[in-house]
């Protein structure tokens, strides 16, 4: 075998490891939770530097409920490739789910500004700012996330309550009428409306 030139990885090497993330990812998302750990940890030790493979790691941690650690490896994947969507948004949802808004912001503006498209990225964001207060600065992610067609009734519910926290209850009025209009069903929105009433 030829030696791989100084100071470079091995080629075939480097395609293994990208083989075995993919294969890591797909483990995720087949709910194969232990599995994906576990090929993401032997990945980590071929290349302890692998973003992708810390960020595997890191959801994976996250949903057996080892939190902790799981964050840890979420924000080594987003600090060691600050460019990539996955590892930012990733790291927003974690933070949002541990209750720490202000940092989930961050780590959600980072991921829109490398994809402002991401209308359930524009949504967490808005829903983070509402949980951090800012319910002016919720609505307009809230309203630019209905726009590009994350129109949920969750959506539309988090938009009312960022209307009325922003001092605005006719607006969220409306918007919760509209919701019951469309989906008499929708029992969160007609509990939301009630309370307006």
């Amino acid at each position: 075998p030829v030696d791989p030139p100084r100071g470079g990885p091995d080629p075939k090497l480097m395609i293994a490891i990208t083989a075995q993330v993919d294969q890591a990812r797909q483990l995720l998302t087949s709910q194969r939770v232990s599995e994906a750990m576990r090929l993401a940890e032997a990945v980590l030790k071929l290349d302890p530097a692998n973003p992708a493979a810390h960020g595997v790691l890191g959801m994976a941690l996250f949903l057996k409920g080892e939190r902790a650690r799981g964050l840890s490896s979420l924000q080594t994947a987003a600090k060691l490739a600050p460019t990539t969507f996955e590892h930012q948004r990733n790291l927003g949802v974690a933070l949002q789910q541990l209750g720490r808004a202000a940092e989930a912001i961050v780590a959600f503006r980072a991921a829109l500004a490398i994809q402002p498209e991401s209308a359930p990225t524009r949504f967490s964001l808005g829903a983070a700012l509402l949980s951090a207060g800012d319910a002016q600065g919720a609505v307009i992610e809230l309203q630019a996330a209905i726009r590009q067609g994350y129109a949920t009734v969750g959506a539309r519910c988090a938009l009312a309550a960022a209307f009325e926290r922003s001092g605005s209850p006719d607006e969220a009025q409306a918007v919760l009428s509209a919701v019951v209009a469309k989906d008499p069903r929708a029992v969160d929105a007609w509990l939301q409306l009630a309370e307006l009433l």
